[in-house]
């Protein structure tokens, strides 16, 4: 059985952290705000009441709001504050969220005494340099 956090890793700095994996609501908690309303039902009127219907969609807008926030906290990345929803929709909003992050924890030196150090794993960039003119690939005759 699958349990309610997957392991993953971050897409930026290669650490590895737990994310929920449900977005929106699952039959258990359906039924979970079902129990609730007929609870409440019974406590307030001591008897079936159709207003019942009122109380458990409210229970199921409550619980809605708790599972996206539960999941759209757990997928930013702890560690760098990469944050792949921003990602999708402003690349350079995202950029500039790790930016300032990773500068916070640089300037704070938090992340020394830390085991998850973002700055280990931190994608190297790569500058080709380009053929110098005059140069020529010497040709085998």
């Amino acid at each position: 059985m699958r349990g309610p956090s997957q392991k993953v890793f971050c897409a930026f700095c290669r650490l590895s952290r737990r994310v929920y994996g449900q977005k929106h609501l699952s039959w258990p908690n359906v039924l979970l705000s079902l129990l609730a309303a007929a609870l409440l039902m019974f406590v307030i009127w001591h008897e079936f009441d159709p207003r019942v219907m009122v109380i458990f969609v409210v229970c199921l807008a409550i619980a809605e709001i708790f599972v996206q926030i539960r999941w759209r906290l757990s997928v930013v990345c702890p560690h760098c504050g990469f944050d792949p929803v921003i990602y999708v929709r402003d690349p350079s909003a995202a950029c500039e969220k790790v930016k300032y992050v990773l500068k916070n924890r640089k300037e704070s030196g938090e992340y020394l005494l830390s085991s998850n150090n973002p700055f280990e794993n931190l994608p190297k960039i790569k500058k080709t340099s380009a053929p110098q003119k005059g140069a020529s690939l010497s040709r085998h005759i």
